[in-house]
C-alpha cells in the first residue's frame, strides 16, 4: 500500500490526549475534521460545519448563474426554478439522506431556500411578501419537507437490502448495556426517522410492511409529500396571523 502523507490526517474520538502516528519517521497530522467524499467529518460529530459548506458552495453556484439565469428575462419562472432544483439544491442537499439535523439548523438552510426564491423573483423583503407567497409563485414546496422525502427514500433503499449489508446493519444495530451520560441525549438518526413518519403520517409500526412493497411505499411517500407541504404551509398561515 502506497500512502500520502500529505493527504492522510488522524482523528481520534474519545481520547483524552491526541495520538501520535509514525509512518517511516514521519508524523501524521491530527486534526479535529477533515473532507471525505465531499462532507465534512468531524470529532464532535456536528452538522454545523458540515451545512456551512453546503451553504457556501450553493451561494457560490448561485451567483455564478445569476447574469446567466436568475436575471435573464427571457427565461420563464417555471425554467428557472428547474434550473435552481438541479444546480443550487442539488449542491445544498448533498448527503442529506444521513443527516440529524436540529431546527436550529434546518431553519438555516430554510432561510437559504428563501432567500435564493426570493432573488429568482426579484421580490426583496422590503416588499413584505409572505413565504408561503414565495412557494405559491415558484411551485416549490418548503425545504423540510424535501429532505423529509428524501431521507425517507433512503430508508426504504436501506430497508430493501439482503441481511449482512453494512448500510442494514448499522440502521437495526443498537449498543448492548452502552452507558448513559447525564443530560439531554444527542440526536439519533433513529429519532429523526421517527420525526420523518410522523410529519409524513405513516404509521411506526406498519412502516416496514409498506416498506417491502416499493409501490406502497412510493405511494405512501408522494401522498405523505403533499399532507405534509399542506401542513406546513397551514403553520406559516398560522404564524403569520398571530404576528
Amino acid at each position: 500500500m502506497i500512502i500520502n502523507l500529505k493527504k492522510t490526517v488522524v482523528m481520534s474520538l474519545g481520547t483524552s490526549s491526541p495520538p501520535r502516528i509514525l509512518i517511516n519517521g514521519s508524523p501524521l497530522n491530527v486534526v479535529d475534521k477533515f473532507s471525505y467524499l465531499g462532507s465534512i467529518v468531524n470529532s464532535s460529530n456536528n452538522l454545523d460545519d458540515e451545512i456551512n459548506q453546503r451553504i457556501r458552495k450553493a451561494l457560490t453556484n448561485f451567483g455564478q448563474l445569476s447574469s446567466w439565469v436568475w436575471k435573464n428575462h427571457h427565461l420563464a419562472i417555471k425554467l428557472k426554478i428547474k434550473v435552481y432544483t438541479a444546480c443550487i439544491l442539488s449542491v445544498l442537499l448533498y448527503s442529506r439522506e444521513t443527516w440529524c439535523t436540529y431546527c436550529r439548523q434546518e431553519n438555516r438552510l430554510i432561510a437559504f431556500h428563501f432567500r435564493c426564491l426570493r432573488s429568482i423573483l426579484g421580490v426583496s423583503w422590503r416588499d413584505h411578501v409572505p413565504n408561503s407567497t414565495i412557494l405559491h409563485l415558484t411551485g416549490s414546496y418548503d425545504l423540510t419537507t424535501i429532505i423529509r422525502q428524501r431521507r425517507l427514500r433512503c430508508l426504504g433503499h436501506v430497508h430493501h437490502m439482503e441481511d449482512g449489508r453494512l448500510p442494514k446493519d448499522i440502521l437495526y444495530s443498537e449498543f448492548y448495556n452502552a452507558p448513559c451520560r447525564t443530560g439531554r441525549p444527542k440526536l439519533r438518526y433513529k429519532d429523526v426517522i421517527k420525526r420523518d413518519i410522523a410529519g409524513f403520517h405513516i404509521s411506526p409500526q406498519s412502516w416496514e410492511t409498506l416498506a417491502a412493497d416499493r409501490n406502497r411505499w412510493c405511494a405512501s411517500l408522494s401522498f405523505g409529500y403533499s399532507l405534509s407541504a399542506t401542513s406546513h404551509a397551514e403553520k406559516m398561515e398560522k404564524r403569520r396571523a398571530h404576528r
